[in-house]
């Protein structure tokens, strides 16, 4: 699916250099860092918000070229990254910020959500929501927002950054179901948590853990 070799990223004071990391549809990597930055920055550079100082970057065989940002806009389409340092747009509503993507893509504000992105509302108990603008939402409800709208990118590579900030407690086990069936379906599925009861749900085709600026891979 991806291919990163000799790989290096820096971001405010943090660093890891020349790795190589590797996954396949359908496999599910862990992710273990002594110090969560680090973890925030190897996710970055999965998701290509951060630019290589060296080292080359594939996507299904095409090397991506960081020269420009539109370049990489096709690719970018093909992840979903879940994270608790993304944010939604704070002055528009559920709705909107779940549909910014159509917006963009279709050029056009008449878009509607489509099924899988209401069933998936509904599951996680923000249908009647939608039309509340997210500074009058709790911080869940917003988190949440940016999970279903990464989901429903249909992505080929889901990145999972600490789902424990992004999905309350109890509805976690069903954000755990819609990753399994992600699974299934090929998807690729990268995963750092601090919540070994979430790790404990799947079973990890390899691991991966960042100490210091070193990139181990088993």
């Amino acid at each position: 699916m991806i291919e990163l070799s000799g790989y290096t990223v820096k971001k405010q004071g943090f660093a890891l250099k020349r790795f190589d990391f590797a996954i396949s549809p359908g496999e599910c990597w862990f992710v273990s860092a002594d110090y969560r930055d680090n973890a925030e920055l190897f996710f970055a550079a999965l998701a290509t918000l951060v630019y290589p100082v060296e080292g080359n970057y594939r996507f299904k065989g095409t090397l991506l070229d960081f020269s420009s940002y539109k370049n990489l806009l096709p690719y970018k389409k093909r992840m979903g990254y879940i994270s608790p340092c993304l944010n939604p747009v704070s002055n528009r509503t559920i709705r909107e910020n779940l549909l910014l993507p159509r917006y963009c893509e279709e050029n056009s504000l008449s878009v509607k959500l489509d099924k899988n992105i209401e069933d998936m509302c509904v599951l996680f108990h923000i249908r009647n929501k939608l039309d509340e603008k997210i500074t009058m939402v709790s911080q869940w409800d917003a988190k949440i927002t940016i999970m279903i709208r990464e989901l429903s990118k249909n992505p080929e590579l889901i990145l999972v950054e600490r789902p424990e900030e992004v999905v309350a407690p109890d509805r976690l086990w069903m954000f755990t179901n819609l990753l399994h069936q992600e699974l299934v379906s090929g998807r690729s599925l990268v995963i750092f948590s601090r919540n070994k009861a979430f790790y404990d749900n799947f079973s990890p085709d390899g691991k991966v853990m960042l100490k210091g600026e070193k990139v181990t891979i088993i």
